[in-house]
């Protein structure tokens, strides 16, 4: 048994005399090995964490029967090595290294400064601070809605993440301390490149809102131009937050004024356009 090994290797093939409980245990063993390396390497590139149990287990077994496949065609041992490194680490490094790049040019395209603009405010103490004012573009702001003050001073981000299966992007506009007052708002927008993927990605939005406490429930309510629309609750009172979404797009809005019907119709009508 021990020539035939030798001579299988020698030929480029697998070592022959390994018993079936062996075999057993790589199977079950290599699947593992895969996953804790994707686990290191793609987990901060995928767009939420309800998305990753799912994402890793389609990857790890799609490279599980690549290799039963390399088995079965009896590749040679280094070939069968070189195939499955390219798949397993240089694909998603490289994937990695376009995203941050398209990140750092998004952020130079988006930034009025590379550091901000500064503004002077005045805190509840009477002591006067400068403070550095983002100015990312957002798709919707609040003057898209309401009524914002002529002196109003906002400082607006964007953070956006993307996956082969969703990209995710999440706004704020906010008043810094001490500037005059003025609504606000935060937003978030999920693409999801899967259609099968979408009722799942709102279910896990929903499971996220209301699992601090056992009072907060989403109810649903109509909301013309979405294929669904529902408010957060607690104890039957309704709170600023809401979670609609169309085709492919889900959308978590949170305004801290007292959204009317009319706004957030106008709201749906700019971040879910008909292009969908």
């Amino acid at each position: 048994m021990a020539e035939k090994s030798l001579s299988a290797v020698e030929n480029g093939g697998f070592c022959l005399p390994v018993s079936p409980n062996t075999r057993r245990f790589q199977k079950i063993f290599f699947p593992i090995e895969i996953f804790a390396g994707l686990w290191f390497c793609l987990d901060r590139f995928l767009p939420d964490d309800m998305l990753t149990p799912k994402v890793f287990l389609a990857f790890v077994s799609f490279v599980f029967l690549l290799w039963l496949l390399f088995q079965k065609l009896h590749l040679p041992v280094k070939a069968c090595g070189s195939i499955l490194f390219f798949v397993v680490a240089m694909v998603p490094m490289f994937y990695s290294m376009v995203s941050l790049s398209l990140e750092v040019e998004n952020a130079r395209e988006n930034h009025t400064s590379p550091w901000g603009d500064p503004y002077v405010v005045t805190l509840h103490n009477g002591e006067r601070e400068t403070v550095l004012l983002q100015k990312d573009e957002i798709p919707l702001t609040t003057a898209d809605l309401t009524e914002v003050p002529e002196d109003a001073v906002y400082t607006t981000s964007r953070k956006e993440q993307s996956s082969l299966l969703a990209a995710k992007q999440e706004c704020l506009q906010e008043i810094p301390d001490g500037a005059p007052q003025a609504p606000q708002m935060t937003y978030e927008i999920m693409d999801v490149s899967l259609e099968a993927l979408t009722s799942h990605c709102l279910a896990a939005y929903m499971e996220r809102d209301t699992r601090p406490t056992p009072d907060l429930t989403y109810e649903s309510f109509v909301l013309s131009g979405t294929d669904g629309a529902w408010q957060l609750y607690t104890n039957g009172t309704p709170l600023p937050q809401y979670l609609f979404y169309k085709d492919n797009r889900i959308v978590v809005l949170r305004p801290d004024w007292g959204i009317r019907q009319s706004e957030l119709e106008q709201a749906a009508s700019i971040l879910l356009p008909e292009s969908l």
